[in-house]
């Protein structure tokens, strides 16, 4: 590259690279600077060193808000991934209509987390939402309950709208995957006898498992920031049993005005999805197939 074209490639990136500084960079730096403060957003910040940092890991409400998210994370693994990886398979054998179907499931992601997690609501309403409804018309009405307000059931009834919400942007990228494996190998796989199922196991899913692990790392980074549906349908409740880490943050950035402590909460919230991310690919990458 030229210094002329080197030069005109900066000129067009700085905008942009200002404005990221700008409103991500140097967000992130004062968050990380506020958690070394006690702060309630009026006064003059008192430095109190890392004394929130202690706080927060000897939080009760922020382990148990975490053992939510663990709850997240489990059912993003299972239920959002493994869902987009049979649709992904499925589609990479519909011979008409792939594209509509890779549409539909796409559609659900791009709708406000607001509406679903409305739609959701009113689904699991006590008296009249659909499921209730549905369990009492087929005769199992002894299985209808208050799904959002029974603390049994409440997270796991929170937490299936995001879960379920982004399925067809796992699916968008992993038909991307799919579709760069080479035909010749299931060619030659046909000619030998395989199976739909053997050809799914030995072929597709190690030569997917490089974009299998983008999903699973963002499917574990975005349930670490779970917030939007679970705001919306109970709050935290009912008695903290929905709460999760990034609607503590927020109560208690923005509620109760601690913002030091809030910002340290966010800087954890960070640092534990880094490390799930680094220990994910040091001790579940493979090295990279060549075909």
């Amino acid at each position: 590259m030229t210094p002329k074209k080197m030069r005109t490639g900066i000129l067009f990136l700085a905008p942009a690279m200002l404005f990221y500084c700008f409103f991500v960079v140097f967000s992130i730096a004062r968050v990380i600077y506020y958690s070394f403060f006690k702060w309630n957003g009026l006064n003059f910040p008192q430095f109190v060193g890392v004394s929130n940092y202690v706080r927060l890991v000897n939080d009760q409400t922020v382990l148990a808000a975490f053992r939510n998210n663990l709850i997240a994370i489990a059912m993003a693994l299972i239920i959002q991934i493994g869902i987009a990886l049979i649709l992904t398979i499925s589609l990479s054998n519909c011979k008409f209509g792939a594209r509509f179907f890779r549409t539909v499931y796409f559609v659900p992601a791009v709708i406000s987390g607001v509406a679903v997690a409305m739609m959701f609501g009113q689904a699991m309403n006590p008296d009249y939402g659909l499921i209730n409804t549905s369990l009492r018309l087929i005769g199992l009405g002894t299985l209808a309950r208050p799904w959002l307000s029974n603390s049994n059931t409440a997270i796991y009834a929170a937490l299936l709208p995001q879960t379920l919400q982004y399925i067809g942007w796992n699916v968008i990228i992993l038909v991307a995957g799919i579709y760069n494996i080479p035909d010749s190998l299931y060619e030659a796989a046909y000619l030998d006898g395989v199976s739909n199922l053997q050809k799914t196991w030995y072929i597709t899913l190690p030569l997917l498992w490089e974009v299998i692990q983008i999903c699973i790392i963002s499917a574990i980074t975005g349930s670490l920031q779970g917030f939007t549906h679970v705001m919306v349908l109970t709050g935290g409740g009912p008695n903290s049993a929905t709460e999760l880490v990034g609607l503590l943050m927020y109560h208690r950035t923005f509620q109760w005005l601690q913002f030091g402590y809030g910002s340290s909460i966010s800087v954890g919230i960070f640092l534990v999805g880094l490390l799930f991310s680094v220990l994910f690919k040091r001790y579940f990458s493979s090295d990279k197939i060549e075909y």
